[in-house]
């Protein structure tokens, strides 16, 4: 093969663009070690200024809202804190001085820690979307930082589509964030912390906001997710001081416990020895430090406080890390044509018995368009084909070109490989490339379900509220197309709404239904997404309204002694029964009820009444029937008899005191 100078200037891009990935000695040991021992000094200090030599301060309070947590990656070795009189509560420590005369006071906290670089041990699969998960809704909830709106909820239920994974999910959903989100700490002038939701639309952020905005996003699929700070260490020319206050998250796995997720480092699942984590909350609110104190004539002292300072000292480096899982990658044509494109594939294989991940940058000629990095992740002992599409320009045709293309994974190490750009060699479109790889990709899983609440029995012209929830028990974001049929003997009426269906979300649909006919009726829901149609046919009676034809024999005439029964007879001249059946008598002042409940069949009805009720000469009884849908009424007349004064006695007696 002839090689040119154009060929030459290609192959010494390489050296220069990995240039950019060379760390110094102390970057290469922090980053690459299995394990560090690190002194972490923590300094707080304020300066005190009194009016005259007789003031004190009486109590001062200092508190030290973090503290090394010890998980699977960190342990805390020793700890030195000074001055005396402090406690440790809930991962705090307390300082309370009392009668205070010096001009400055410093408090510090020595802590010797041992960190590992290991990635948590998920052993098996967490199915998404998650059911059934208990305990953890504080860790669900949208809140003054994590705010959880209608464009997140879109945004990660776009991400999770087509995933059955937790681990998939949460990573992928981590990358996202860590590719579009611009680290810019302008942020950090337009306040001291951004929400979740700003982040989103502006697109920037420092470690504080990527990470809210990440834990906006699982926790908005139904995934329990945490705030994390600490310290970690970075090589980053932008700052004077290497290790710094950072922050990240963690991700509750059921089962397997929480999973870190580093969403400025780029790394998910695990992450590397030079961070110590201090403090873990449901929110991204609070402080490191603060201070108050209680004094006589507290205006005439003024306490400045200074900034906590934190020193942090490497005391030892052991052991070194590795990929977890082998590489392979060739192109999936050896030559093409310039102008072509190609695809890369990448053979992926997990030796462990855990799921790892990486995320992989390309480095390539800048002759080659290719995307930068890519998120993988594999499950225990999984093998996995990536593709990536790669665009060679539109090279001079009476060359020939040899383009290196590497990859460099997470831990740093490199694997390479080339192909050959010459005329007269495979011409790929985007259209080919693009359908080679999607035919590789794995189908998407789409799952609907409607749950529909309306009355199983109805009469006619009576209101049937259709309240139906929908839900989405896929991976898959869906738009669609909720219509409701509701089919008459000549016409029919549809009712269409356009929903937008997240993952783990649910929307309602609302309709009511009304018919003049009795009969058993069905409606159809109808429910078109991602060209798929679903269709559930409910049903319902409806039944003519109660109707009862109603006859009463009472006597017109009657002696104060006699026992008045009033003969009832109700009958049905309708199919629908009448419910809840009461009847209700008016007399004078006083109401009596007698319930009947539902008329199923004819009925007969014997009810008794006391004359004790009656006055002397005629009166006049409301009788009165209700029913659900309907009602009977009547006037009765009864007249009493002469009442002698003695029976007048003995009555008005028993009416006073019984």
């Amino acid at each position: 093969m002839k090689f040119i100078s154009s060929l030459i200037i290609i192959l010494l891009l390489i050296p220069l663009v990995y240039s950019n990935y060379f760390l110094s000695d102390e970057a290469e040991k922090i980053y690459t070690s299995a394990e560090l021992v690190i002194l972490q000094r923590m300094t707080g200090s304020v300066n005190i200024t009194y009016a005259n030599s007789n003031r004190k301060i009486n109590d001062f309070y200092a508190n030290f809202y973090i503290s090394p947590y010890e998980d699977y990656r960190q342990k805390l070795l020793n700890q030195s804190i000074y001055p005396s009189g402090f406690k440790i509560e809930n991962n705090s420590i307390k300082y309370h001085l009392t009668n205070i005369k010096d001009d400055s006071l410093t408090f510090r906290a020595d802590f010797l820690m041992k960190t590992r670089n290991e990635f948590a041990k998920i052993t098996s699969k967490v199915l998404f979307p998650l059911e059934n998960l208990t305990g953890y809704d504080e860790f669900l909830k949208s809140t003054e930082m994590i705010d959880i709106n209608e464009d997140i909820i879109n945004q990660a239920s776009l991400i999770a589509s087509g995933k059955d994974d937790l681990f998939d999910v949460a990573e992928s959903i981590a990358f996202w964030v860590y590719d579009n989100i611009e680290y810019d700490v302008s942020s950090i002038s337009v306040d001291a912390q951004q929400p979740a939701s700003w982040v989103l639309e502006n697109r920037k952020g420092v470690c504080d906001e990527s990470t809210v905005l990440f834990i906006s996003m699982v926790r908005s699929l139904g995934i329990p997710a945490r705030f994390v700070s600490g310290i970690s260490y970075t090589n980053d020319d932008y700052f004077s001081e290497p290790w710094l206050s950072h922050a990240w998250a963690e991700v509750y796995f059921p089962g397997q416990g929480w999973v870190p997720f580093d969403l400025t480092y780029g790394q998910f699942g695990y992450i590397d020895a030079g961070h110590m984590k201090y403090e873990e909350s449901f929110d991204a609110t609070g402080t490191t430090m603060d201070y108050s104190w209680r004094a006589r004539n507290i205006k005439d002292i003024d306490v400045k406080i200074n900034s906590l300072i934190f020193n942090t000292t490497l005391i030892s480096a052991k052991g070194s890390v590795s990929d977890d899982f082998s590489i392979v990658i060739d192109p999936l044509y050896e030559k093409v044509s310039p102008g072509s494109y190609n695809v890369l594939r990448i053979k992926l294989k997990n030796e462990k018995d855990y799921y790892v991940s990486s995320v992989l940058t390309f480095v390539s000629p800048i002759e080659v368009d290719v995307r930068e990095t890519i998120p993988i992740f594999l499950k225990p002992h999984e093998e996995k084909f990536y593709y990536q599409l790669m665009k060679v320009d539109d090279l001079n045709s009476g060359l020939i070109y040899e383009m290196p293309i590497n990859i460099i994974t997470g831990f740093g190490h490199v694997h390479k490989s080339s192909f050959t750009v010459q005329s007269g060699k495979k011409d790929i479109s985007k259209v080919e490339a693009e359908n080679f790889i999607d035919s590789k990709l794995k189908k998407t899983s789409s799952r609907i379900k409607a749950i529909c609440d309306f009355k199983n029995t109805l009469y006619v012209n009576q209101s049937n509220s259709l309240n139906c929830l929908i839900s989405n028990e896929g991976n898959t974001h869906i738009k669609s197309s909720i219509c409701l049929n509701q089919i008459f003997p000549f016409k029919k009426r549809i009712v269409c709404e356009n929903k937008t269906l997240s993952i783990n979300n649910i929307v309602k649909f609302n309709s009511e239904l009304i018919y003049d006919d009795v009969g058993k009726k069905e409606f159809e829901l109808t429910i078109k997404y991602n060209e798929q149609q679903q269709k559930d046919i409910f049903s319902f009676n409806v039944v003519d309204t109660p109707k009862l034809n109603i006859s009463i024999i009472y006597p017109k005439q009657v002696n104060i002694d006699d026992d008045i029964i009033l003969f009832l007879t109700l009958k049905k001249i309708t199919v629908a029964n009448a419910k809840d059946a009461i009847i209700e008598i008016n007399v004078g002042d006083e109401v009596l009820d007698w319930e009947i409940g539902d008329v199923k069949n004819d009925m007969e009805i014997n009810i008794p009444f006391d004359t004790y009720y009656l006055k002397e000469g005629l009166n006049k009884i409301d009788f009165k029937i209700k029913w659900d849908y309907g009602s009977y009424d009547e006037s009765l007349n009864i007249e009493l008899e002469h009442i002698a004064f003695m029976k007048k006695l003995e009555m008005w007696f028993f009416k006073l005191f019984f």
